[in-house]
């Protein structure tokens, strides 16, 4: 409903279990369950890989305690064994790595980052300055100076061009990318609910760099980015 990313600010939830990541989820065509409870709520996407179909909860479940991980982690078996899936994972947050060690959970390489740098933007910029390297400073003061433009834009229009920069940039260094309509579904159901920002950097006419940002309740993180270098 609604309310629902109210609650999760509230709760401490990251913007992959938020209401406008399940309608991304959605218009990618996949599958998505929720539930909640007095202290926890977890948001899970029916995913299939490799023969098994499992229950992906990414950054997720919320919790506020020990106590609640149990249950929010009951809730989620609970979804999986009703759906027919093969087994859950999932990345809890809001508890501390002992409680979910000790929830008996069996530990895997990452799907997501597992550290983030919480940045408070609403700092005064000078106060931000200094908290960059001085090879950072003096690339953004020196931008104006190569000629760089830079622009945060909500138009969907800009996908084909930032999808050129994606190829391009993945072939130079190896990066691995998702599929062109990934990125193209993100924006275009993101962007109108004011849930993705597509950054760009333009030198002479021409688009050299892009990044997409996620906005979620207050918080813009820093999402996918390339650079002709």
């Amino acid at each position: 409903d609604n309310g629902w990313d109210e609650r999760q600010q509230a709760r401490g939830g990251q913007m992959l279990q938020g209401r406008p990541w399940a309608q991304f989820q959605l218009a990618l065509g996949r599958q998505v369950v929720w539930a909640e409870g007095d202290g926890w709520s977890w948001l899970g996407i029916i995913t299939a890989g490799r023969g098994v179909n499992y229950l992906y909860a990414p950054y997720g479940p919320t919790a506020r305690s020990a106590k609640t991980l149990v249950e929010a982690l009951a809730s989620l078996k609970a979804a999986a064994g009703e759906l027919g899936l093969d087994f859950v994972r999932c990345e809890p947050i809001g508890v501390p790595k002992a409680a979910v060690t000790k929830a008996g959970l069996v530990p895997v390489p990452s799907v997501q980052p597992e550290d983030s740098l919480v940045l408070d933007l609403t700092l005064d910029e000078e106060v931000l300055r200094k908290g960059l390297s001085s090879g950072h400073r003096n690339a953004i003061n020196g931008a104006d100076r190569r000629g760089l433009e830079i622009a945060m834009v909500r138009d969907p229009q800009n996908i084909i061009t930032m999808l050129q920069l994606f190829h391009l940039t993945a072939g130079q260094r190896g990066f691995r990318t998702h599929a062109d309509n990934y990125y193209q579904v993100m924006l275009e159901t993101l962007m109108p609910l004011g849930a993705a920002t597509l950054g760009t950097v333009t030198h002479e006419g021409q688009i050299v760099a892009a990044a997409i940002f996620l906005d979620y309740q207050g918080t813009r993180a820093y999402a996918h980015a390339r650079a002709d270098q």
